[in-house]
């Protein structure tokens, strides 16, 4: 949000009313008519058609983020397969004035390994698809040689986290859920993958703080203060994994950037002091709760999950067991998460499935470019996989911000004579 430039402004504001639109409605039992997702799905494409088509991955990341991790039901259709049409069909006009970067082609052995595994074990896993066909048309929009695009996507996460943030603290007391008779915890859906969510915008958040240039004060004043709402949320969601996580990724980012060690200490106490800040107000009671509790019954399920899959047929130890078949391996048959990734992957998806996800999560890392802040990005996302198993079971945010880390790793550095919002 640097300088923006005048033909692009109109732009701005005509998405950022659209993402109002889109967190207007409020109701929890039922869907707006279908006509008016139609038409929202229309005024959301048409621009990324007729002007902005390297806008694509930014746009629909950034509304499929708050659609999908709302308290209500959304505006955007939530078959995936309408996104898929909308790239295509973008693709087929502008393909030519696009020189991109390369595609993630690690994607087609995971999206044809899961096919061919799942359809074995009679599994349905249609959001899993759809989320790896987006990431990899994703590319196709991406120039080669563009110092701006990765400062650009950031705005995606940091805006998601934003919306996301205030709908939490607006509506999250209507979704209350006692714990015990002192302990109250407010979530409308999983609050951990939630929070997963939330640290990304966050984190990006960190980064661009640091490493945009030509910042005009209002953007940083935004930046900072949706960094800390961001934070304050976690805190208040209790989600340890996406706080740990968070900590983690910006540990990393400030011990091995090339900043001067006075503001890595500054910054680091800053940090300090908001944590003791936080804690003195009473918000972090459900968080300490939380940490309290201890792993719980991760490890055993981690244990139970192994232990059955060595005893299960060597095939599957290769090609796995698909989704369905691995999700109830457990000592009563019944479904059981898996609760870590990359366990998710070997018993789903065998040796093979396990290698392709750590190609493809962490080969942004052999690229020369950006790397400390894709080390950054890489290490919260394997952070997060270890608790969670968003990428097995199709979360696209998820993908959406591994492919973040990957452009980060195509893109040279940003110099002061780029302008984001100037050239996107």
């Amino acid at each position: 949000m640097i300088k923006e430039s005048n033909k692009n402004r109109w732009l701005y504001v005509y998405y950022a009313i659209l993402l109002i639109i889109l967190v207007s409605w409020t109701d929890v039992n039922s869907v707006p008519p279908m006509p008016i997702r139609f038409g929202f799905l229309l005024a959301l494409s048409v621009p990324l058609f007729a002007f902005r088509p390297t806008w694509a991955p930014v746009v629909l990341t950034l509304f499929l983020t708050v659609a999908q991790n709302s308290y209500s039901r959304s505006y955007m259709p939530a078959n995936g397969l309408f996104y898929i049409i909308i790239l295509l069909g973008i693709i087929l006009v502008h393909s030519k004035k696009i020189t991109h970067i390369k595609t993630q082609r690690v994607l087609i052995v995971l999206f044809l390994l899961a096919v061919i595994t799942n359809l074995s074990s009679s599994s349905s896993e249609i959001n899993y698809y759809y989320a790896i066909m987006m990431v990899f048309f994703f590319a196709y929009f991406v120039k080669k040689e563009d110092a701006i695009y990765p400062h650009f996507f950031s705005y995606a996460f940091i805006l998601a986290t934003l919306a996301l943030c205030i709908l939490y603290l607006r509506f999250g007391n209507d979704f209350s859920h006692e714990f015990d008779s002192d302990t109250e915890r407010n979530y409308w859906q999983d609050p951990n993958y939630w929070g997963g969510v939330v640290g990304m915008g966050s984190l990006a958040c960190f980064i661009e703080l640091f490493t945009e240039k030509n910042r005009n004060r209002i953007n940083t004043f935004l930046l900072i203060a949706v960094f800390l709402l961001s934070f304050l949320v976690l805190i208040i969601n209790a989600s340890r994994g996406a706080i740990l996580a968070v900590l983690v990724g910006i540990s990393v980012f400030i011990l091995f950037s090339r900043r001067r060690n006075r503001l890595k200490v500054t910054v680091l106490l800053a940090l300090i002091a908001s944590v003791f800040a936080i804690y003195n107000s009473g918000l972090m009671d459900y968080f300490m709760y939380r940490i309290s509790e201890g792993d719980t019954g991760r490890m055993d399920i981690w244990g139970t999950k192994i232990n059955l899959f060595l005893q299960a047929d060597p095939t599957h130890w290769i090609f796995g067991m698909g989704r369905e078949a691995g999700a109830k391996l457990s000592r009563s048959g019944v479904y059981v998460s898996f609760h870590n990734d990359y366990l998710a992957y070997l018993v789903c998806y065998g040796l093979i499935g396990l290698i392709a996800l750590l190609n493809y999560v962490f080969s942004p890392l052999k690229g020369k470019r950006n790397r400390i802040i894709v080390f950054a990005l890489l290490t919260y996302l394997g952070v997060c996989l270890v608790t969670l198993e968003p990428l097995c079971t199709g979360h696209f945010p998820y993908f959406a911000f591994t492919f973040y880390a990957y452009v980060w790793s195509q893109s040279p550095e940003m110099t002061k004579s780029n302008s984001i919002f100037n050239e996107h």
